[in-house]
């Protein structure tokens, strides 16, 4: 900015342009330079539909004419001091676009601070009133002479009415303080210091040009300055803008759908998660799925140019249209592309989705709360294969969703989550030898709760730890409270969630509860998923030997329900294979052979086999025809709490 001052003061030099001219036209082309730079670059790079955008924009636009009418002013009364009644006008229009942009830039912090839905047309009008009476007054002017004139010689003459202006400033930057002092707390730092910088710049220098003969002199100057801070800290585009993946961000998406319905505005939301994102990332790399997903946002901003693309995640893309909105022909659209290969790095690769659609206001709501639905309406998509339209069901899913939530939570408060034991039958002693025990939860309010529902809200809001030391240590009390041995009872199985399996403090403190009852940890069986081999393993697999050499052993559960990976399995100190019951059913529903296999390959690697879900004295016999050497299921018994438990066994 030095360089420019002192270039500008060097070139006016050499063409004798006089003193006094030189500090106007500095100031004013610098000003001009500042605002027309802040106003192409903003109009070039914003993408974000909301008011305070918009108000950004007019405000620079007023303060650009504003300040192209000062500066030909400058030049006007330089060398054309003849024309002064042109001067004038042009003095006058110079004016009126000033205070327009600063009603603009009033308006500008109402959005900004959420202060814009309060206000009824009523309340505009009446703050409209200084700057419409200042408007008025300065367009009168050329008649009345009360704020500035030129006299004869072309000599310019403020007078006492030039304090409207000052005055005019003062109100709405008092306004300005008052509106950023009442909703500081929901403001960031750089907003608040920006909008009260602003005020305390424009009130001196609102004062300084009421003093100063000079028109103009700094005015034009600190509005660009502070404009451009404001543009830097607040408004710049780049702040909403993921460069990773070339669209809007989701703190960009949160303001705009958050205006929208703070004014009640319709839109529609089509959202896109890339399925097994993470999966993708490790074997592709992060770098490749980062351009996937510039490759799909290039595709939805080229198919839908009127729509606003937001990046919420690293999977997730949520387009919203504000335009009564298809959801078929989206879907006709995306589904087809998605069809089809992508190609990134000479690389192409098929991907999938999941998608749903939400309308607005047909589901009233906070901004998280939608978040939330569409949250829960891509998982049920991934489940379905299918897009989910957002409706009563869905909406009742959710909430039904969020009751079991708090059903987990008072339990887990209450301690009141109860431990039922099933039966496990050895096919080499050919009686009972163990039992899984399996968490029951019944609510006042909703009953019996299965056990699917309630462990997958746990493992979600993360209550899944305390859950499952409350159940292991309720296993140690029933233990501790009944002679196992007497009962020819080896070890009860007790089921860990891949999240507790990955915590580095497992194994210790499974230890510590168990040394504090007296129990040897050979009492217990740990049973692990296969999701749980495939996600820090290496945490997976010390807490593991940490605790098989306290002569704890473990089970895989689940087998055939994950991503088998038979050499990450064989990898850690597994005792015993368990055939999920769809696999078992699927063998004698004669839609799937592979139980055979599985039973003879684990065989060949020394483990246990324990299938599930045995409900006829055909499978029974079936079973240990093949090998299998622990069976579970109906046949046999359900799950029953202990004290029906131990007369099972004692019978």
């Amino acid at each position: 900015m030095l360089l420019v001052i002192n270039n500008l003061l060097v070139f006016a030099g050499r063409f004798g342009v006089s003193g006094s001219f030189i500090p106007n036209i500095v100031f004013d082309i610098c000003a001009l330079v500042f605002m027309v730079t802040i106003f192409i670059f903003f109009r070039r790079k914003n993408e974000l539909k909301i008011t305070a955008n918009k108000c950004f924009g007019y405000t620079m636009l007023c303060l650009i004419v504003s300040g192209v009418f000062n500066l030909t002013s400058v030049i006007f009364r330089q060398y054309f001091k003849d024309h002064y009644r042109v001067n004038f006008m042009l003095l006058v229009f110079s004016y009126v676009f000033l205070i327009t942009g600063l009603f603009c830039v009033f308006v500008y912090v109402m959005a900004v601070t959420r202060k814009l839905k309060n206000f009824s047309l009523i309340k505009y009008e009446l703050l409209s009133i200084p700057a419409i009476t200042s408007i008025i007054s300065i367009l009168l002017t050329p008649i009345t002479k009360a704020i500035f004139y030129f006299d004869d010689t072309g000599s310019y003459i403020k007078i006492d009415g030039m304090l409207i202006i000052p005055l005019t400033i003062f109100f709405y930057c008092t306004c300005i303080v008052i509106a950023t002092y009442i909703e500081k707390d929901h403001l960031k730092p750089a907003t608040k210091r920006c909008l009260y910088l602003f005020s305390l710049i424009m009130i001196a220098s609102g004062i300084f040009e009421g003093i100063v003969d000079n028109y103009n002199l700094i005015l034009h100057f600190s509005l660009s300055f502070i404009m451009l801070l404001i543009y830097l800290e607040v408004q710049n585009p780049d702040l909403y803008f993921n460069s990773t993946y070339k669209l809007m961000n989701k703190e960009a998406f949160i303001l705009q759908i958050s205006e929208s319905i703070d004014e009640n505005i319709p839109f529609s939301c089509i959202s896109l998660q890339i399925d097994e994102f993470n999966n993708l990332a490790d074997i592709y790399g992060s770098r490749n799925c980062d351009q996937i997903v510039v490759e799909i946002g290039k595709f939805l901003r080229k198919s839908f140019p009127k729509a606003s693309i937001f990046s919420i995640s690293s999977s997730q893309i949520i387009i919203v249209d504000h335009d009564d909105v298809d959801f078929t022909y989206y879907e006709r659209v995306i589904d087809e592309r998605f069809s089809s290969k992508w190609l990134f790095f000479d690389t192409e690769l098929k991907i999938s989705k999941s998608m749903c659609c939400l309308s607005y206001p047909d589901y009233y709501g906070t901004i998280d709360e939608l978040l939330s639905i569409i949250k829960f309406a891509l998982e049920e998509s991934f489940k379905t294969n299918s897009m989910v339209i957002v409706g009563d069901y869905i909406i009742n899913k959710m909430n039904h969703n969020i009751a079991v939530e708090k059903a987990v939570e008072k339990a887990i408060e209450a301690n009141a989550i109860q431990v039922y034991y099933q039966p496990i039958y050895s096919a080499a002693e050919k009686r009972i030898t163990c039992a899984e025990a399996l968490a029951r939860l019944f609510d006042d309010e909703l009953g019996f709760i299965p056990p699917d529902e309630f462990i997958r809200v746990a493992e979600e809001n993360g209550s899944i730890l305390r859950l499952g030391q409350q159940i292991f240590e309720k296993v140690c009390v029933f233990i501790k409270n009944n002679d196992l041995k007497k009962l020819n009872i080896h070890y009860i199985e007790v089921n860990l969630s891949p999240i507790q399996a990955m915590q580095k403090e497992l194994a210790t403190e499974l230890i510590a509860i168990a040394d504090s009852y007296g129990l040897p940890m050979s009492n217990f069986n740990l049973e692990i998923t296969e999701s749980a081999t495939t996600e820090s393993k290496d945490h997976v697999k010390i807490n593991m030997e940490m605790l098989c050499n306290r002569s704890t052993t473990f089970s895989l559960d689940d087998y055939g329900t994950g991503f088998s990976n038979i050499t990450a399995i064989m990898d850690l100190p597994f005792k015993y294979v368990k055939i999920d019951k769809s696999i078992v059913w699927a063998y004698f529903d004669n839609t799937n052979c592979i139980l055979e296999h599985l039973v003879s390959m684990f065989k060949k690697e020394n483990l246990y086999i324990i299938t599930e879900g045995v409900e006829t004295e055909e499978q029974v016999n079936k079973l240990l025809e093949m090998g299998c050497d622990f069976l579970q299921g109906f046949y046999f018994s359900k799950a029953i709490p202990g004290d029906d438990f131990i007369s099972y066994v004692s019978a």
